[in-house]
């Protein structure tokens, strides 16, 4: 199956139409879209129905507020958050695909501010400390994480050291979590480099008249990495 995850940032607005191009030209079976809104999401609902998207989940923001929405061609089943903090549960969205055997959690992880007692900061610590619980409780099963995280790594996703949360994003790699976009690109780049890189796992060139993309990320727990096809792990494809 062909996996894409996009941060359409704001809703997409006037960039719809092309989106819902791109997402077509992409011919996946599943799309997850970060900063989701609902009312513009109206439109973006309807045109990829249109296009076999049958079956569609969100985690209904309200107003201007970026939410989470996945789109799928077979069916799919919501399952409760348990692991997000209250205050963030329309940042992240938990979906089981019975069709492929595995399910997905897609996280909208905020950016932090200067201060590490900003209320930005502590939001963020906060719902890292929230993935790691569900991470570690998830690492068995046939599991996996997706989204815009706002992190990565000193020194090796950036040139400096301004990233909050490192230490806990470097611990999903330590319980055993695999880093599918680390893995996929150290065979282009011996592992180092931006994830900012316009689809990334897809290869694809820039574009100047697309959407810019934010940072995006997939980790697959070690159960499901051990489904193939023809010998050759399946990636999704992350934009």
């Amino acid at each position: 199956m062909r996996l894409l995850c996009w941060n359409i940032q704001q809703g997409g607005g006037r960039r719809l139409p092309r989106i819902v191009e791109e997402i077509s030209a992409y011919d996946a079976d599943v799309v997850a879209v970060t900063e989701y809104r609902t009312v513009p999401g109206i439109v973006l609902s309807a045109a990829l129905q249109e296009r076999g998207f049958a079956y569609f989940e969100n985690t209904n923001p309200t107003g201007n507020q970026n939410g989470i929405a996945v789109f799928s061609r077979t069916p799919m089943l919501r399952t409760r958050t348990e692991f997000a903090p209250a205050d963030s549960l329309v940042r992240w969205l938990d979906i089981e695909l019975p069709e492929y055997g595995f399910g997905i959690g897609v996280l909208h992880i905020m950016a932090a501010a200067s201060g590490a007692k900003s209320p930005a900061t502590v939001a963020k610590t906060r719902f890292w400390d929230a993935v790691l619980e569900a991470a570690k409780a998830r690492l068995d099963e046939p599991f996996l994480f997706i989204g815009d995280w706002n992190t990565g790594a000193h020194l090796l996703d950036e040139a400096g050291k301004t990233f909050v949360c490192t230490e806990q994003f470097g611990r999903l790699s330590g319980m055993g979590w695999i880093d599918m976009w680390r893995r996929q690109m150290r065979a282009r780049r011996n592992g180092r480099g931006t994830r900012r890189s316009r689809a990334a796992c897809a290869g694809m060139d820039s574009g100047s008249t697309m959407p810019s993309l934010r940072r995006g990320w997939d980790y697959i727990s070690r159960r499901a990495a051990t489904r193939t096809r023809n010998g050759t792990p399946e990636y999704p494809i992350t934009r």
